[in-house]
């Protein structure tokens, strides 16, 4: 899948997570080479929340994102009204 494939990453992320889904887990994610083009697609990040949401929220522990720049944090804040409560605080940034 291309990265602002929506329906296609989100299908991807269902499969993998459904593979785990008993366990609890948390999930990293290496924000290296993360731009504005890529702050822009908002539709797969808002895709993948839904589904944590709806079918994989409850093992979440948290999510740790490295190598944060200004854009995956614009994104961040761009995509914030749309997390269920209780998930900003999951989120650290390293």
């Amino acid at each position: 899948s291309k990265y602002n494939d929506a329906d296609g990453v989100v299908r991807h992320f269902d499969l993998l997570l459904s593979q785990h889904s008993s366990k609890h887990w948390k999930w990293i994610v290496d924000a290296e080479g993360f731009s504005m083009r890529h702050a822009m697609e908002t539709g797969v990040a808002r895709g993948i929340l839904r589904l944590i949401e709806q079918k994989y929220g409850d093992n979440l522990d948290n999510i740790i994102v490295t190598n944060t720049n200004r854009a995956i944090q614009m994104a961040f804040r761009a995509i914030a009204p749309f997390f269920y409560k209780g998930f900003s605080e999951k989120v650290q940034f390293q």
